[in-house]
């Protein structure tokens, strides 16, 4: 026991200046890590609600009301900037249009989400997801993936609702937009695979400091006059 508390007890100053150093650097990695999570997410959702409601615009340019009926004209091959799913209700809630016929989807939009411009998400299932990606064959390589790797994953879509008041030739519409690729599959969340490498990284270096206390430990001081043993 003596010959323990010999060599490690009490810690020399290095050691304990080392060891700080390290908690140091573990707790501003951890710190920068969190603030770089927040940043991201707000950044990504504020990006993806901007590119919807661009093409909330864009079917609102299109779309066309006569005989109390609303009707949308699409190009074809029109380049959207992300694959899409437009539904249009007026403004009591009801749907006059959707792009596609595809029950769950329709009725997961909330009542309450139609009365204000706003971003929201719905989380599904795999299977719910690739309705919606049925034609994107690289999206639903990726869906298989998951899927063997997870049969309950759950996915999240992006949805952002836009209200455009009543005009002369256009009654008050809300036009909804649904991200049809999940946030996961665009791997909006590898920020945590990235925050825990650099973690794991600075931890590494910080613990290369904390080694073994009869290495670092400084030399005793030996007096004035002391020298090396006569021989």
């Amino acid at each position: 026991m003596n010959k323990f508390a010999r060599h490690f007890l009490p810690l020399s100053l290095r050691v304990r200046f080392l060891l700080a150093t390290a908690g140091v650097v573990l707790v501003l990695s951890l710190a920068y890590g969190i603030v770089a999570l927040v940043g991201y997410s707000v950044s990504f959702d504020k990006t993806t609600f901007r590119l919807l409601r661009g093409e909330s615009n864009l079917f609102y340019t299109l779309a066309k009301w006569e005989n109390n009926k609303i009707s949308v004209e699409l190009p074809e091959n029109l380049d959207m900037q992300s694959p899409t799913m437009t539904l249009i209700y007026d403004e009591t809630g009801k749907l006059l249009w959707t792009q596609r016929n595809i029950p769950w989807l329709i009725k997961s939009i909330q009542p309450e989400w139609l009365k204000t411009n706003g971003f929201h998400e719905i989380e599904t299932n795999v299977d719910a997801t690739s309705t919606l990606l049925s034609e994107d064959h690289s999206a639903q390589e990726k869906l298989k993936e998951v899927r063997e790797d997870d049969d309950d994953a759950e996915m999240t879509h992006s949805v952002a609702v836009n209200i455009y008041p009543a005009t002369a030739r256009m009654p008050q519409l809300t036009i909804v937009v649904v991200d049809t690729i999940p946030i996961e599959l665009k791997r909006s969340y590898m920020v945590w695979s990235w925050f825990v490498y650099v973690l794991a990284a600075n931890f590494t270096v910080s613990h290369s400091f904390t080694v073994d206390r009869r290495l670092v430990e400084l030399t005793p001081y030996r007096g004035a006059g002391a020298g090396s043993p006569r021989a």
